[in-house]
């Protein structure tokens, strides 16, 4: 399953409950990558008059990556959909936002075979 098949919207509130209890902030990493990844939410940033986007969200783990250029204008929009960039946001330990991820995967996996069987 891809993470932005994942629709969160389908979780009940005793999913995130669950989810909570066990991963405490860094659930909020892995929903918000599963909803950058799914294109439901976005990184901060601007575009310029080349079309290429900068990130506001500027964070350590932003420093080693290339500056947008024309031949890849979304380089920052890539980096601020991932994990790793939601973990820093979130100021959490990034195997914490793996280990939520990989929750969320289990619920979303759940609901998907609720779905096939219908």
């Amino acid at each position: 399953m891809k993470v932005s098949d994942i629709s969160i919207s389908s979780f009940s509130a005793n999913d995130f409950k669950e989810l909570k209890s066990i991963h405490g902030t860094a659930l909020q990493a892995a929903v918000e990558h599963v909803k950058r990844q799914a294109r439901d939410s976005h990184p901060e940033g601007e575009f310029d008059g080349g079309g290429r986007f900068f990130i506001k969200e500027g964070c350590s783990c932003c420093s080693d990556i290339r500056s947008p250029s024309r031949s890849h204008p979304y380089s920052y929009m890539v980096h601020g959909r991932t994990l790793a960039h939601c973990a820093v946001l979130f100021e959490v330990d990034l195997d914490a936002a793996k280990d939520a991820l990989r929750g969320v995967k289990r619920i979303a996996k759940k609901y998907d075979l609720e779905k096939a069987s219908a």
